[in-house]
């Protein structure tokens, strides 16, 4: 958005509880750009920690790059995922370099890089379902997968594969193992080699 477009959709998501000045608003989106989604969780930060809040991330201006921006707002989301399972949150991380999970892909490209070790398909397909229910972080493709939100895994990628550099890239060599060995059974040959 447009900064000033920003600060308008700012202001009506920290809204009237928060007395944040247009000054104030203006800086930050400055700092850190416009994208729809990093505001909505800028917001959510603001409304926890006030002007305070507003004001420490001003402060913080000469260490804060948009990467690290990018990074500090992926935590946040990380820490959205509700759920009793410790390791959906293992998987859910990671799973981000993938544009679409399944439960095979859980079990063949996921689950050894994100330290679970060899799965049943009994627990992929528990985990597929748990992260199912994160609608702010995938959405259902079919049947049995579904895709990580677009807005997300754009803003989310660089800043996951830069503080986890060595599980991204087995990530990415377990998916293409899975893909050049045609191993899904829903795309075409095509398909598998455009993933």
């Amino acid at each position: 958005l447009t900064a000033a477009a920003a600060v308008k959709l700012l202001q009506a998501m920290v809204g009237d509880q928060i007395s944040i000045d247009v000054g104030l608003l203006r800086s930050l989106i400055d700092m850190l750009g416009g994208n729809p989604l990093m505001l909505k969780i800028l917001a959510v930060h603001l409304r926890d920690g006030g002007r305070t809040a507003a004001h420490e991330l001003l402060a913080d201006r000469s260490n804060f790059d948009r990467q690290f921006a990018q990074t500090f707002l992926y935590k946040r989301l990380l820490g959205r995922i509700r759920t009793d399972d410790p390791d959906l949150v293992k998987v859910a991380h990671p799973g981000l370099i993938l544009r679409r999970v399944t439960p095979d892909l859980i079990q063949q490209v996921l689950a050894v890089p994100c330290g679970l070790g060899e799965v049943s398909n009994a627990r992929a397909r528990d985990l597929f379902d748990k992260l199912s229910q994160q609608v702010w972080l995938v959405q259902p493709s079919g049947e049995n997968a579904v895709l990580h939100r677009k807005d997300l895994r754009r803003l989310m990628l660089q800043a996951m594969t830069a503080t986890d550099v060595e599980r991204a890239a087995a990530v990415h060599l377990s998916a293409m193992a899975y893909y050049a060995d045609y191993l899904d059974p829903v795309l075409t040959r095509e398909q598998q080699r455009i993933e």
